[in-house]
């Protein structure tokens, strides 16, 4: 499957940039394991990031991280939260992963260097952002 679409910049509700996004998500079909519940392909909807994220974080690694989150690499979550997102992708409730903005650097899943990848419960967004603008 081939996706192109754009990422979309939004500041107070309105769109102010697109980022380019084309991805063959080919491989990410099939399932992984991870504690209990085998992660199962959902939809990332439409998919948008905070003005400054795009400008903190070079478009490969934003490319490398949505990714990851797509196929169940969710990053530097404590595995409880790995197998919440497992789950969620059965009950469709919200997905978050965290990676890091430098991946020469540490990660804690929060604060500097990082960044937040969230696929909304009913799967019509996933938004790029750091933490502390949620």
């Amino acid at each position: 499957m081939n996706v192109d679409r754009n990422i979309g910049c939004f500041e107070n509700g309105t769109v102010v940039g697109m980022v380019p996004y084309s991805a063959n998500l080919n491989h990410h079909i099939g399932e992984k394991k991870v504690m209990n519940t085998a992660f199962k392909n959902f939809p990332l909807g439409r998919i948008v990031a905070t003005p400054s994220i795009l400008k903190a974080v070079p478009p490969e690694r934003l490319l490398e991280c949505l990714a990851r989150h797509a196929r169940g690499d969710y990053g530097d979550v404590c595995p409880e939260d790995a197998e919440l997102n497992n789950q969620a992708t059965h009950e469709g409730t919200r997905i978050l992963s965290a990676y890091a903005i430098d991946p020469t650097k540490s990660c804690k899943g929060y604060g500097d260097n990082c960044l937040w990848i969230i696929t909304e419960a009913d799967r019509s967004s996933t938004c790029i952002l750091e933490p502390e603008s949620y």
